[in-house]
């Protein structure tokens, strides 16, 4: 008794003879509000009560102290006390406790409980008390008790509850009431009426979204051929979203005249070779949808011919080089700004022939953005040539056409390319290149050049040692033996040295300097007008 007064988790550890009555409200008494976890050690049902209502105060979760009494203990009374705590902890209740009022209590706190409730005690009173609570709990009331008047409170209380309706209760006016009732068009999903799934359609698309919003959630067995015939008419976007057996002939003529893509969306059997050929002079996309018994090399030649543009819709491993070069003489051979098939071609050779011929950095960067729709056409040689005439086009180019000499021509071009280098190919004189132009561009060093012996880390120890950075060049002459000039050096030995020649010396790893006089500056010679020829007397 000492022990438990002192601290009541001691409970635990009494040996379950020894647990009175007295001893166990002890301990209930000298724990905290937050301890629940002491019930599991009092065999009292009287006593777990008591711990219910002290425990129930505390902002622990109310499922879990009730969770915490031992099945063996419990009591009606318990589990009545526990679902007014918490609804859900019916589901704790033992069957044989699951009496009309503890059922009552829990599903007045939350009606979709009532699947808890068992089948005996679904009555009309606990319904009832389940659907005012949540409208859910419908799902789960017997047939024969869902009632005009049960369906009604729970229409009320959210219109998708007809979803639980029976089927002879779905009437049109109740339909047309939970329609009326609420903008969720998922209710369409649950009413049987053709006429108040086009009757919504024409008050409720206004546009595009709407009309999609409407098709997504109306019952699928009442998308008839009228049904897709109104909103086809109304959105042909929404055409790809029709189903197969609500389209005709007539609509998917429209479809194609409207977008010749929309091939893809036709039916088989209404693909005839006159629809076919209306959707390829609408869309050279069409091509890729015809059937497989109209697609062949010889068709595929003869609409290029027709129209350069139709080699965007020839599956790419079907575009021969020959179908490639009779688009790029229509297009670009014809005008040296249409690149309007470059994409398309299957020769890289035609794509390195534009590059070349094109000087203009404008140019070069708007072919590039073309390519990107079909990067396999950059090539090393095509990435070259375009970083010569613009290196900013780098970051547009794929990893796999960066080649050393692509990498070093861009860099050369604009440092600050640097970045778009992969890390492998940045080499130490590249970084300094770049650094030595651009002094934030230290941060694309790669650590292993950074604390290499190299170059770049040669430049570092030149820069501390001079206390000012050089030229590229002047790194490049130092590293390879020569000598450069450099001004306002200082030293620790004369101080500031005006002007001084620097040489790395090899062997020692140390920097030579020399002072040498400054150059003198020419003084400008004064200019002196020639003198004008005496004038003799005029005669």
């Amino acid at each position: 008794m000492t022990a438990v007064k002192r601290n009541g988790l001691v409970l635990e550890a009494v040996p379950g003879e020894l647990r009175t009555p007295q001893i166990c409200r002890a301990a209930l008494k000298a724990v905290d509000s937050a301890d629940y976890k002491i019930l599991p050690y009092i065999p009292y049902p009287d006593i777990c009560l008591e711990g219910l209502k002290k425990f129930g105060m505390s902002f622990v979760d109310k499922f879990e102290i009730f969770a915490s009494i031992a099945p063996e203990v419990m009591t009606g009374e318990l589990a009545l006390h526990g679902v007014g705590m918490d609804a859900s902890c019916l589901s704790l209740v033992p069957v044989e406790l699951r009496t009309e009022a503890v059922c009552l209590r829990a599903v007045s706190g939350d009606g979709i409980l009532l699947h808890e409730v068992p089948e005996e005690l679904r009555t009309e009173r606990v319904c009832e008390a389940a659907v005012s609570s949540n409208y859910l709990a419908l799902e789960y009331v017997p047939k024969h008790l869902k009632t005009d008047r049960l369906c009604g409170m729970a229409l009320e209380r959210d219109p998708l509850a007809i979803r639980f309706f029976n089927p002879e209760q779905l009437t049109p006016e109740v339909c047309n009431r939970a329609l009326a009732r609420t903008d969720d068009l998922r209710v369409l999903r649950y009413i049987p009426f053709e006429e108040i799934h086009l009757k919504v359609l024409g008050f409720y698309c206004t546009n595009y979204d709407k009309t999609f919003d409407f098709l997504e959630n109306m019952n699928p067995w009442f998308l008839t051929p009228r049904v897709a015939r109104e909103i086809f008419a109304l959105e042909p976007e929404l055409f790809y979203n029709l189903p197969d057996h609500a389209k005709n002939e007539e609509m998917c003529r429209r479809a194609v005249w409207h977008d010749g893509s929309y091939l893809q969306y036709v039916p088989e059997k209404w693909k005839t070779p006159e629809l076919c050929m209306e959707a390829i002079r609408r869309s050279p996309y069409a091509i890729a949808h015809l059937p497989e018994s109209m697609k062949s090399p010889d068709l595929y030649m003869s609409l290029v011919r027709e129209n350069p543009q139709n080699l965007k819709g020839v599956p790419r491993e079907a575009r021969t080089p020959e179908m490639s070069r009779e688009a790029f003489e229509r297009t670009y051979g014809k005008d040296k700004t249409d690149f309007s098939v470059i994409s398309a071609l299957s020769d890289p050779a035609l794509v390195l022939q534009v590059f070349r011929e094109q000087d203009d950095p404008q140019q070069i960067h708007r072919l590039m953005s073309v390519l990107h729709l079909n990067r396999r056409l950059v090539t090393e040689e095509v990435a070259l040539e375009a970083v010569r005439k613009d290196a900013g086009v780098l970051y547009d180019i794929p990893q796999r056409a960066i080649t050393p000499l692509v990498a070093d021509t861009a860099v050369r071009g604009d440092p600050r390319m640097i970045q778009w280098v992969p890390r492998e190919l940045r080499t130490a004189d590249l970084c300094l290149y770049a650094e030595a132009a651009h002094p934030e561009l230290r941060v694309y060093v790669p650590d292993e050049i950074a604390k290499g012996r190299n170059i770049y880390s040669f430049h570092r120890q030149v820069d501390a040692k001079l206390r000012q950075p050089l030229e590229y060049e002047q790194y490049k002459t130092l590293y390879s033996g020569g000598a450069v000039r450099v001004n306002n050096v200082w030293t620790s030995v004369a101080g500031e040295i005006d002007c001084c020649e620097v040489r790395y010396d090899r062997k020692t790893e140390k920097l030579k300097l020399r002072i040498v006089e400054p150059p003198r500056e020419k003084k400008a010679q004064p200019k002196v007008a020639p003198r004008k020829p005496a004038r003799g007397p005029k005669l």
